[in-house]
């Protein structure tokens, strides 16, 4: 608006230059006429920009209404083809079951072979039901060698869900955010690091995880399965850093700072577990981009996939930090593209987008929502706790009855960090977001403590 009010003001001097070079038996009469069409002129324009204001504020409103239209499709869209697909497990399975935040889960031969790989447990395991024709040892080490070597591209393409969604996304949706994955190995990412791309590193990870399987034949709600397990042994001590289940932890932990140390140097990148590694060039760049630190978002990874860039709840979120694409992607394609955008799934298993989205979101939630909360450990633990249940919760988790903000961040303001730690471990309305906050906060301190060489 002020660049319009020098616009306007420049043409109604430029005007009144033009008028005073020229010869008038009456000047003043003509001055007054000439003014009198200057206003007309400026009251012109100014109703021509009122318009076109209106006409942007209209199509911005469509636009996003057309979006949230979208995402409500979206949501609906990923419901039918999941229910359908374990519709389809169900046929085989009296169990059925689908990939999860810690979880890879496939199947194989028409759904008689299921291969799951929990990435918290770090085993892998190839399932079928008993039949005269029984999951023999080779067949099973033949599955868990795929699954070892499997790039993430051909894990996205083997996703039914996933797949599906994307693919039908791709022909519906007008906001769609698509892109591409990678032929970075998701396990040997996993168990090796920087090291995946070393081919004999990947024999000795095969030879280590492939030897020695444990059968076990059990039932599941009555029907007799098979299986193969395969603990990942290529675990190392270092591998385990930072590692920490934190679920009894009461007590505030400890943090040198709320949002340091920004960047993971080469020397400190052994000290990280191998399967954080792949990711720490990502970290590094949207920490700086997000004035965010090391070991939060370590933290928030480790705990919402324990690192499995294949995650998926049926919330639905995807990845290693685990985005929903109708609340924490509208916030974050925002800020990031400028308008609210809808994520295809393939946008979110690629770990480089989904860290900027996962950092963006942490970054409105840190500095926007949260902003007006004076100490940065205080406005940490609030933002660690609606990152899992969102601000409306943290809100009434503080006040006791308002979902507002503002009477929120008062009430924060007279607190200590400890008391607004443990007044949210006694306040939060879900379990799962206690024990959230309790998990990252200690994963934390652990990570900081590696980051640092302590």
């Amino acid at each position: 608006m002020a660049a319009f009010r020098k616009v306007v003001i420049g043409l109604g001097l430029m005007s009144l230059a033009s008028f005073s070079v020229q010869v008038s038996a009456d000047p003043f009469a003509e001055l007054e006429e000439a003014t009198r069409g200057q206003a007309s002129s400026n009251a012109g324009m100014a109703t021509d920009f009122e318009e076109y204001r209106q006409a942007h504020l209209q199509a911005f409103e469509s636009y996003k209404e057309m979006v949230r239209r979208e995402y409500e499709e979206f949501l609906d869209l990923h419901q039918e083809v999941s229910s359908a697909y374990l519709e389809r497990i169900a046929e085989v399975w009296s169990i059925p079951e689908e990939s999860s935040r810690t979880r890879w889960v496939q199947y194989d031969n028409d759904y008689q072979e299921r291969r799951v790989v929990d990435f918290e447990r770090g085993v892998i395991t190839i399932s079928a039901p008993a039949s005269e024709r029984e999951l023999s040892e080779e067949k099973a080490r033949a599955a868990a060698e795929e699954l070892l070597v499997m790039t993430r591209k051909k894990a996205f393409e083997k996703d039914e869900v996933a797949a599906a969604v994307e693919k039908e996304s791709r022909e519906r949706f007008k906001s769609l955010e698509v892109a591409s994955l990678d032929d970075q190995p998701v396990l040997m990412s996993f168990l090796l690091g920087e090291k995946a791309g070393e081919l004999e590193e990947q024999e000795r990870i095969k030879k280590a995880v492939l030897s020695a399987p444990d059968r076990k034949a059990g039932s599941e709600k009555g029907q007799k399965v098979v299986s193969w397990s395969f603990p990942m042994e290529a675990s190392t001590e270092s591998q385990n850093s930072g590692m920490v289940e934190p679920q009894d932890v009461e007590s505030e932990p400890q943090f040198a700072s709320a949002m340091s140390p920004r960047s993971i140097a080469p020397g400190q990148i052994e000290r990280l577990p191998a399967r954080a590694r792949p990711f720490v060039d990502a970290i590094n760049r949207e920490n700086q981009a997000f004035e965010l630190s090391t070991p939060l978002l370590l933290a928030i990874m480790e705990t919402e996939s324990a690192f499995n860039p294949m995650a998926r709840s049926p919330i639905p979120a995807f990845g290693l930090m685990q985005i929903v694409p109708s609340s924490a992607g509208q916030d974050a394609t925002e800020k990031l593209f400028g308008e609210a955008r809808l994520l295809a799934p393939s946008f979110l298993y690629n770990p480089e987008n989904n860290i900027q989205v996962g950092a963006a979101y942490f970054n409105i939630l840190f500095y926007r929502y949260f902003k007006g909360i004076e100490d940065p450990m205080v406005r940490l633990y609030c933002a660690i706790a609606a990152y899992n249940t969102g601000p409306g919760n943290v809100s009434r988790a503080l006040t006791g009855s308002s979902m507002a903000l503002r009477p929120a961040i008062r009430i924060a303001n007279t607190m200590s960090p400890e008391q607004v730690y443990q007044h949210l471990l006694a306040n939060l309305p879900y379990e799962e977001t206690v024990n959230y906050l309790k998990k990252v906060t200690a994963r934390m301190a652990r990570f900081e403590e590696v980051v640092s060489g302590g």
